[in-house]
């Protein structure tokens, strides 16, 4: 085995520098500003490790997996399992090596003080860690695709869209760990696949039985993530985007707009649905009230969970500020050069060639978008807000709540009278104080945070007066509370007394085309059964959590909303929230059982057809009345299907890999002799006895 280690190390040692070359370019390209590179430069990265991974699989096996060269590699005295654990040791070990390095040197970089305008946390290191070891699944994706007997447009592949799924799993899960169990899970099927298979040359019938589930799954796996995918770019095609809204005038009238993605025309209607194109003028008028209480974007890849870019109009434009949640202080550095500048904490500023002061005791309180965090004017903690000015290196309590009453969040508010205000939430009331804390006028919360957020506060005119209006939280809501719950409109005078109190509607959302019901046709059951089932499941575990964060995995399970009625909740172009007609769930659902019966009837005929045994044809039945046309691809994937050709005695078209028919039990019929046969017998000749 030592032998066949180190033959295996000389024939592909050779490509362990491709791609710490291909990084090192991507580096020169556009050196990392942040800890957690941008969107695109994480892409290149996984994308380096995936196709790394598969290639050097498939070169392992690929040019000795056939003919001569695989008898060669099996006459050695070591049996399949061993000569495949050998290549598989030195597969992953110049896996490791080739991308560990490059990892290693660049997290190195960015760790060394000066390199970059931002904290470094070694945990910032886990989305590119997810990434190097997801294509360990796609290393044994690539041996399996390179032995398989199938055709190379036909099924080979699946394996790389089960890889593709883990890929999927480890950007959309919020916490690392469950990527490293999702990454275990597929990782254990495709390798136990890729061990079948090498074993037996590619064949499926003469594969074991934990190799043949595993390929059973490893296929499976793959067939469903093309059926997500392709349902999805489908659906998001069709899509018109359109984009919904309800908002005032600024006299407090409801108004219903509507418009397309990519600057179409604005169409404004009042709650009677009658035309009112001359508010369309007053369309964006609200961008002088503010928004509280947004989510957090919670996942181990959004660079929030580790620190939060601060800044305001005193800010130099050389610095970067970030709030860093594990040492409870606010780090300066230059942008220009990188060298560190000092730090922020409740006792003030400390330089940088002074230990840093005390920490604040509290997390920082902020918002995000699905990306990145959104960049807060004043840090914000449950029992204050402070004001830094940057410049001149202090900072100051901004805003004290009374005793029992605690922030959630803190917002600039420029008005029509270019008047810049501050707005306080607080879980009593939202307080409008000056930029230097005095107090302007409170107006008291009516509703819990729990259930509305996020929540916009303005002002309206003749008469002048404030408003509050508690919009829901619409991403741990269901579609059906959505789409019929209204908003709730609070109007205040200038002394913060109540004045009205109001529903506002929620919008009046065209409904869906009933060519919607179609993807029933092409959606299994348990497909449709387990996006939605979790969805729901993640919901309310958000609710649970009090509503103030959203798992990255919810914002990956929106993309349902294409091709499942009745998911839809946001009224964005990203994911445009419409209503399901009468009808359309149940004649989807009808077409998902028609389809499930129509998949299950076809498994048990082709199972019949090539003589399965009776378990076999139920078993496969089963598949595909529960997994639809997937289950019948994956018969058709799985299965090697022989010959027929007609029975002698019944005349019926009979399997040749059996010795009797499956119809009449009768054997295979004798050869007409042609004159070349070697062996005859011969009538009449009797032997003799030779006594000695």
């Amino acid at each position: 085995m030592n032998a066949l280690i180190w033959k295996e190390l000389r024939e592909n040692i050779k490509w362990v520098p491709l791609p710490g070359l291909v990084i090192l370019l991507v580096f020169l390209i556009e050196k990392p500003t942040e800890a957690i590179p941008e969107m695109t430069d994480a892409y290149y990265f996984c994308l380096i490790a995936v196709v790394f991974g598969a290639a050097l699989g498939f070169v392992q096996i690929f040019f000795e997996g056939r003919g001569d060269k695989r008898s060669l590699l099996l006459h050695r005295p070591l049996s399949p399992s061993r000569i495949f654990l050998a290549k598989a040791l030195v597969g992953v070990g110049l896996y490791v090596l080739a991308l560990g390095i490059p990892f290693v040197f660049l997290e190195n970089w960015m760790a060394t003080p000066g390199k970059l305008a931002a904290p470094f946390h070694w945990r910032t290191s886990l989305p590119w860690l997810a990434d190097i070891l997801s294509g360990l699944v796609y290393y044994f994706a690539g041996m399996l695709t390179a032995q398989r007997e199938a055709r190379w447009y036909g099924s080979r592949g699946l394996a790389l869209a089960a890889a593709f799924f883990c890929s999927y799993l480890v950007w959309a899960l919020p916490e690392f760990w469950q990527s490293l169990v999702a990454i275990g899970i597929i990782g254990s099927f495709v390798a136990a696949a890729a061990w079948g298979s090498f074993r037996t040359g590619g064949a499926y019938p003469p594969l074991p039985r934990f190799a043949k589930a595993a390929l059973a799954m490893t296929m499976l796996l793959g067939l469903l993530s093309l059926s997500m995918m392709g349902k999805q770019r489908i659906g998001d095609w069709l899509d018109p985007r359109m984009h919904y809204q309800v908002d005032f005038d600024r006299q407090g009238h409801v108004f219903f707009g509507f418009s397309q993605e990519g600057g179409g025309e604005i169409a404004i209607t009042d709650q009677g649905g009658h035309d009112a194109a001359y508010l369309k003028a007053e369309r964006n008028w609200r961008a002088d009230a503010t928004f509280l209480d947004w989510p957090i974007h919670w996942g181990y890849r959004h660079n929030a969970r580790y620190y939060v870019g601060c800044r305001n109009d005193s800010m130099p434009g050389n610095e970067r500020w970030y709030f860093d949640h594990a040492q409870g202080r606010l780090f300066g550095y230059d942008g220009y050069l990188h060298h560190f500048l000092g730090s922020f904490g409740p006792d003030g500023f400390r330089p940088a060639d002074q230990k840093p002061g005390e920490r604040f005791q509290e997390g920082l309180m902020y918002g995000t978008n699905r990306y990145q965090f959104m960049t807060p004017d004043y840090l914000t903690f449950p029992s204050g807000v402070y004001e830094v000015d940057f410049a001149g290196r202090s900072i100051r309590m901004l805003f004290k709540p009374a005793e029992g009453e605690t922030v959630n969040a803190v917002r600039r508010w420029r008005n029509d009278r270019d008047e810049t205000h501050v707005i306080v939430s607080t879980n009593q009331a939202f307080h409008l104080v000056t930029q230097k804390g005095s107090p302007v006028v409170s107006l008291p919360r009516a509703f819990a945070s729990e259930k509305y957020g996020p929540i916009f506060v303005g002002r309206f005119e003749n008469p002048e007066r404030y408003f509050v209006w508690y919009t829901l939280r619409l991403w741990v809501r269901e579609p059906e509370e959505y789409m019929a719950e209204p908003s709730q409109l609070l109007e205040y005078d200038a002394a913060g007394r109540e004045l009205s109190r109001r529903t506002v509607p929620p919008f009046p959302y065209p409904a869906t085309s009933y060519a919607q019901a179609l993807f029933g046709l092409v959606t299994p059951m348990t497909e449709a059964a387990g996006l939605v089932e979790t969805t729901r499941y993640v919901r309310s575990l958000e609710r649970a959590q009090g509503s103030t964060q959203k798992s990255m995995l919810l914002d990956y399970l929106e993309g349902i909303q294409y091709y499942i009625p009745g998911t839809s909740t946001l009224a964005t172009t990203l994911s445009p929230a419409t209503k399901p007609p009468r009808g359309l769930i149940p004649g989807y659902i009808a077409l998902i059982l028609l389809s499930a019966t129509a998949s299950a009837l076809g498994c048990f005929v082709l199972a019949r057809r090539y003589a399965l045994s009776r378990t076999q044809r139920i078993g496969w039945a089963l598949v595909g009345f529960f997994f639809g046309w997937v289950g019948l691809v994956l018969m058709l994937a799985l299965q090697e299907w022989p010959a027929r050709i007609s029975c002698p005695k019944c005349r019926k078209l009979r399997v040749v890999t059996r010795d009797t028919c499956e119809h009449c039990g009768a054997l295979h019929a004798s050869p007409a002799p042609d004159g070349t046969e070697i062996f005859e017998q011969t009538a009449g000749v009797t032997q003799k006895m030779i006594a000695v």
